[in-house]
């Protein structure tokens, strides 16, 4: 069974069973562990007694898990009723994954055994193993065809080509880790490694070894597989040490040969996987090796032999040519050289002056974001597991406060750094305790450390885990299935071997009737967890069917499987998001309310189940008021969507009272966004109005006439507003006039030194006014002045990097230089800002209308 863990769980997946490829994976290797565990219980049974392994961490490994509780106590009780069940959800979902695919699994790491001779072991079955990948070469050819109209799991899973080569498979692991020590199990993990490298690799140059279409959601970076490259090359980090301790300590020319070869496939498909993280690990983790004496010394006592390995592994750096599969097709090299974007704003988000680099920069928002909520209750945290469920309601403040976040706004799983994802959700306690937990395990290590082949091992283990640790201090692998099953199951096998056999100790239950008690419920409990994943996979397979039929235009027939999925297991979000909007397509109003509003039961942090649930409450269901509140929070979590505040105006406008007032407040909180979209400023100053607060209503009015002089109805509507104030002269409107008049004149072909020289003394007067410093630019260009021009745009652009006028007038320039894709992506941008902006919209009328 555990070979199954280490060879089948890793390779196995689906294209198009399940939306996340992977998603088999993890059921069956949590399946795999509960029956791990179940066949623990029976074994005990069996003999009459069971034994607990003791292990270093096994105190702070408790006191962590009794904070994590602690920590989703406090969260569930001291929200509103509106999150419970969401708390509810989430964290069940990631105690879940923290119970089995984390402690059951250290659990069981600590009852593996080495063989006596572990460095020893013969090579044929291991080698069987790898061979057996290359059948999968036939697959494409031989495999049956699988009939879109037909989404049953049978249809999409047994196929007999890929079905023998699979038992094949399952009967070469058996012999191979049929033993069942440590040694054993590892050369099976070896092999899977080595398959899945070579799997990788092949697919960043463009050949796909198994399907009969290339499989490329990353570009060029290899994913395997893992269904991502940062999995991949989690697990490879952790392959890394154990394939160099067996490299170095063999003798035959052989047996080096394969281990050899072995470390230098990892390090191959390290480097293919382009993540850079774990390029950072694999250096920690094998640094770690070498400061251990011992270690140092059998490397010096095999200079040849480390010198066949690490100079093919410092060539493949620095040569590793760039992928074929993608449009973003890096060297290794060119990667790392990525970093210098970075720049001064390495300690924060970049400035409205710098360049952002998303790759770092959105992990910097994630952390800033994570921390603030951590903040909130710094001891023990926001909650185990409540990460996803909360972190866009703190994002969101976020956008608002620095303009460089808007680009980067994601909807965060994870905190990709393990230090902030344990204070955010466990606090200062939780993480400390964590820490303790690492700490115990290494200090037991170097402690116990005696120059034997176990203590060998054990340095791997430590090794694998520095690495790992390392690595995820810009990743999020701790937390997926398959390299936190390795993780895991290296902690446990190295907390055991650190404390030796002195360490097994018989538990006593009392009487054979508590113990048989204890055992059937134990039993009980493992075969209701292998449930609950069995039923998740059946969502997620039934789920995908769905999602594909109503994508594709057929909303009953998708009803249909969403509906067995919502049963199958009704705690999940895009399920049930789906469900509503297959509901919402066939006309069913109040079912779709209801799924829109299961779906926030199972995690209420998703903008776009607020928004479809105002606008469905809005403009079916006749509930304009309880509408208001659900765009109010779509808008909370993100400020950057435009259609909120359109549809949030409507429901404003047409319930009145006290709701054009709150409309307003919201609006000025979200001004840091749209002060530079004259229709937001015109919206809002409407509102202002009907609040009853005339002056600041001019104000805004007056801001959105500047943005755009030629907008006649903001005109009018600040000529109402001076009306209702008695001003009798109003020096906006004589400025919007004359701006008005030198636009006739330049739209007309007037490149007159007379317009240069009235437009340069206006823009010196008005020099807030992006709209006349732009029109100066285009006088520019239109007498030749190019460089100027530039000059002129580049100033607006430092000043309001996201100036529509400047953007627009880019896209004026590039048309004019024939790009006329680029002067179409600037439009759409602005269009995503503003869609109601006429001056865009028109110039993209006229982009499109050209094309061939």
């Amino acid at each position: 069974m555990y070979g199954l863990t280490l060879f089948l769980c890793p390779l196995l997946f689906f294209t198009d069973l399940t939306r996340n490829p992977y998603y088999t994976q993890i059921t069956l290797l949590n399946i795999f562990i509960c029956l791990l565990a179940g066949l623990k219980l029976l074994e005990g049974w069996r003999e009459g007694r069971w034994f607990y392994d003791r292990g270093a961490a096994d105190l702070p490994w408790a006191l962590w898990l009794a904070v994590c509780l602690l920590s989703c106590a406090h969260s569930y009780f001291t929200h509103g009723d509106f999150f419970r069940p969401a708390i509810l959800s989430e964290s069940c979902r990631v105690w879940l994954f923290t119970v089995v695919n984390c402690f059951f699994v250290y659990w069981l790491g600590k009852t593996l055994r080495l063989s006596q001779k572990p460095f020893s072991r013969a090579l044929w079955p291991a080698i069987l193993l790898i061979l057996w990948g290359l059948l999968w070469a036939l697959y494409p050819d031989l495999r049956s065809q699988v009939s879109n109209s037909d989404p049953s799991a049978l249809a999409h899973i047994f196929d007999p080509y890929g079905t023998c080569v699979w038992l094949l498979g399952v009967a070469l692991v058996y012999f191979a880790a049929r033993e069942g020590s440590f040694d054993a199990l590892l050369n099976v993990a070896f092999a899977g490694g080595a398959v899945a490298s070579a799997y990788g690799i092949l697919q960043t140059f463009g050949c796909e070894w198994i399907w009969s279409k290339m499989l490329n959601p990353y570009g060029a970076r290899a994913v395997s597989t893992f269904g991502n490259p940062n999995f991949l090359s989690s697990y490879l980090v952790m392959l890394l040490p154990f394939a160099w301790i067996y490299y170095v300590r063999q003798t035959s020319f052989a047996r080096r040969l394969y281990y050899g070869l072995l470390f230098l496939a990892y390090c191959a498909s390290l480097l293919a996987s382009m993540t850079r993280s774990s390029w950072l690990g694999a250096m920690v983790a094998m640094g770690f090796l070498l400061l251990l004496r011992e270690e140092r010394r059998l490397a010096l006592a095999a200079k040849k032999a480390v010198l066949f390995a690490l100079v093919p592994a410092v060539l493949m750096v620095f040569l590793w040519p760039s992928g074929d599969v993608g449009s973003y097709r890096p060297t290794v090299l060119s990667r790392v050289a990525e970093l210098s974007q970075m720049k001064s704003a390495v300690a924060g988000l970049p400035s409205t002056s710098e360049q952002d680099y998303s790759p770092w920069h959105q992990r910097v928002l994630i952390w800033e974001t994570c921390i603030n909520m951590g903040l909130e209750n710094p001891l023990i945290g926001k909650g185990w597991g409540l990460l996803e469920l909360f972190y866009p309601f703190y994002q969101g403040p976020m956008l608002l406060e620095h303009q460089a976040a808007r680009a980067l706004r994601t909807h965060a799983n994870n905190a990709h750094n393990e230090i902030v994802e344990l204070f955010c959700q466990t606090g200062i306690i939780g993480l400390g305790l964590f820490i303790w937990l690492m700490a115990a395990l290494f200090f037991q290590f170097f402690k116990s450390r005696d120059g034997s082949d176990a203590s060998a091992i054990a340095a791997a283990c430590a090794a694998a885990l520095a690495g790992m640790l390392a690595d995820n201090l810009l990743n999020v692998s701790l937390h997926f299935a398959v390299p936190a099953y390795l993780f895991w199951l290296l902690a446990g096998l190295l907390a055991g071997i650190c404390a030796g056999a002195a360490a097994r100790e018989p538990l006593e239950f009392g009487s054979p009737g508590l113990a048989k008690v204890l055992v059937s419920l134990g039993l009980a409990g493992l075969l209701a967890v292998s449930w609950i994943w069995f039923c998740q996979w059946q969502r997620e397979r039934l789920y995908f069917a769905g999602f594909k039929l109503t994508h594709s235009g057929d909303p009953a027939d998708a009803q249909k499987y969403l509906e067995d999925a919502y049963s199958a297991f009704g705690h999940e979000v895009n399920t049930n998001y789906e469900l509503a909007s297959a509901y919402l397509q066939q006309g069913n109003v109040d079912k779709a309310l209801w799924a829109y509003g299961e779906s926030m039961k199972a995690n209420a942090g998703y903008d776009e189940i607020y928004f479809n649930m105002a606008a469905v409450l809005f403009k079916k269901a006749g509930r304009p008021e309880k509408a208001f509140d659900y765009i109010v929070s779509s808008i909370w979590i993100n400020p950057l969507n435009v259609p909120s505040f359109d549809l949030m105006a409507d429901i404003a406008r047409t319930v009145g009272g006290a709701y054009p007032s709150r409309a307003a407040q919201v609006m000025i909180a979200n001004l840091p966004v749209y002060y530079l979209n004259q229709n937001y400023l015109n919206t809002l100053a409407y509102f202002v109005s009907m609040s009853g607060d005339q002056k600041q209503s001019r104000v805004y009015f007056s801001r959105a006439l500047a943005l755009d002089p030629l907008n006649l109805m903001v005109e009018a509507n600040l000529r109402r507003a001076d009306a209702a104030l008695k001003i009798a002269v109003d020096p906006d409107l004589d400025d919007a006039l004359a701006v008005r008049a030198m636009e006739g004149r330049l739209t007309a072909g007037d490149r007159s030194d007379a317009l240069l020289l009235q437009i340069q003394r206006y823009c010196a007067s008005h020099p807030e006014q992006d709209y006349a410093a732009v029109m100066l630019a285009r006088l520019l260009i239109m007498r030749g002045d190019k460089p100027g021009a530039m000059r002129i745009i580049d100033g607006i652009r430092a000043a309001h990097p996201d100036s529509p006028a400047v953007k627009i007038a880019l896209a004026g320039i590039d048309a004019e230089n024939g790009n006329a894709d680029a002067a179409r992506d600037r439009l759409r941008e602005v269009l995503s800002y503003n869609p109601a902006d006429e001056h865009a919209k028109r110039l993209l009328d006229m982009l499109n209308a050209q094309k061939p």
